[in-house]
């Protein structure tokens, strides 16, 4: 995983565990995460085993990251709707901060950006899906870091999508700090 990956993650994880007295358990994810970045290398090593090696390897990881983003959602997301406001700047404290700092920061924002806008999500079409997390990238920085973010976000997601999103919130295609 990349490092800007897992500060973000952890910054989120541990940012709920304080407001919820624990209830995100942090050491859950933290034994998820371990786990996901060791079928993560066994798919690496699975490489130059073959084909066979590799499918058992990527299945067993692909098990692994679904099991691992539906722990997230059944308990982190509920989490997140409950904290207090304002939420932005407890995102920026807590998780941009930390991904940006660990760095890796940018692979975490394309990768994010790349798969809700190809496949959507649980309960969203990519559209959504995408837009929900480009607005809450751009809630949580700072004007200096959208302007870094924002081109990211927008190479990272086919045209039709980025014309829907910003159809619907015509702020992020701007990256002057304007919110209006």
């Amino acid at each position: 995983m990349e490092d800007g990956v897992e500060g973000a993650g952890r910054g989120t994880v541990a940012m709920l565990d304080h407001y919820f007295d624990g209830a995100a358990q942090a050491g859950k994810f933290l034994a998820e995460h371990a786990q996901e970045h060791a079928d993560q290398a066994a798919v690496t090593a699975a490489v130059n085993d073959g084909i066979d090696a590799l499918r058992v390897a990527f299945g067993t990881y692909c098990r692994t990251a679904e099991a691992h983003l539906l722990s997230e959602e059944e308990v982190l997301q509920p989490l997140v709707v409950q904290l207090p406001a304002p939420k932005a700047p407890k995102f920026a404290e807590w998780c941009v901060s930390a991904g940006i700092a660990h760095g890796g920061f940018e692979h975490f924002v394309a990768h994010g950006v790349r798969s809700l806008s190809t496949f959507g999500s649980t309960k969203n079409p990519a559209a959504t899906a995408t837009r929900v997390f480009v607005q809450a990238l751009k809630a949580v920085s700072s004007a200096e870091h959208w302007a870094a973010h924002q081109p990211i976000v927008r190479a990272s997601m086919p045209e039709a999508i980025w014309a829907a999103i910003v159809e619907e919130v015509p702020s992020l295609a701007r990256i002057d700090g304007a919110s209006g």
